[in-house]
């Protein structure tokens, strides 16, 4: 079991998203999301706790050992990353992409362990693809191949898994399936870090929430302790009712604002 912690993070790079001085954990057992409007530094910070991204100042640690002193295999054994952009540039098959989220452990393309083979059928039973293990990916939906994407980073069977939309181009239905494997996941004593935009699907699975705005840190708790109108509004600028898993998103705080009398500017 291990702890992904950040102290004081910063990455300030030239021209590029960046967040300063965040605080954060994420222990075994939760399930967390990184929430926030485009550009408050979410992907960026994601990929400083993969150890893709130096740090300005502050540090990321591990169970407290500091993520920089992990060599890259040890870094792959311990975190596992899912990416916003997966792009397919070999037509391998299903079985055979998931399979590469075993490349740490002595996985191999077409000859797998068993130990490997395991994971992988695991993997793919836990986003409902085990029908298509021997599919061409680049012949797949784009909902499909986020699914086969999501199996590559369980397969790796790290302690710490984090995602980067894991239900991008998902319809509402594998949105919940997705959400849920990843809750089981949490559940079994691994740290689920993902980045979302869905409000109130990170109320319902969520049991930590972390919001960012401008690249700052200006929410980290329970959904009913950060999914309350007063942040949302602060966050998203949207007008909003109710607290967690009641929280009802009303619209924009412009569109209130614009009405005379309704008490709500």
């Amino acid at each position: 079991m291990s702890e992904l912690r950040a102290e004081a993070a910063s990455s300030t790079p030239d021209g590029g998203p960046q967040f300063r001085d965040i605080d954060f954990v994420a222990r075994p057992g939760e399930f967390v999301a990184i929430l926030g409007p485009n550009g408050a530094g979410k992907t960026t910070f994601l990929q400083a706790l993969a150890g893709l991204r130096p740090l300005t100042s502050g540090q990321i640690t591990v169970s407290k050992r500091p993520l920089d002193s992990f060599d890259a295999i040890e870094r792959a054994r311990t975190i596992s990353y899912l990416p916003q952009s997966r792009p397919i540039s070999w037509p391998l098959t299903v079985q055979d992409i998931v399979g590469l989220g075993r490349y740490a452990f002595g996985g191999s393309i077409g000859r797998p362990s068993e130990r490997c083979r395991a994971a992988i059928e695991h993997a793919l039973e836990q986003v409902g693809m085990q029908s298509f293990r021997d599919r061409r990916a680049d012949t797949l939906s784009g909902g499909e191949l986020a699914r086969v994407h999501l199996a590559r980073a369980l397969a790796a069977e790290a302690p710490i898994l984090l995602a980067d939309e894991p239900i991008l181009s998902l319809d509402p239905a594998q949105q919940f399936r997705i959400l849920e494997a990843l809750k089981r996941v949490a559940m079994s004593r691994r740290a689920v870090v993902a980045v979302l935009h869905d409000i109130q699907l990170a109320a319902r699975f969520a049991s930590h929430v972390v919001i960012l705005r401008d690249g700052r840190l200006l929410a980290s708790g329970t959904p009913d302790e950060t999914l309350t109108p007063q942040v949302i509004g602060r966050a998203f600028d949207l007008v909003a009712s109710g607290t967690g898993r009641e929280l009802i998103i009303e619209g924009p705080a412009e569109t209130f604002s614009a009405r005379s009398g309704d008490g709500r500017a």
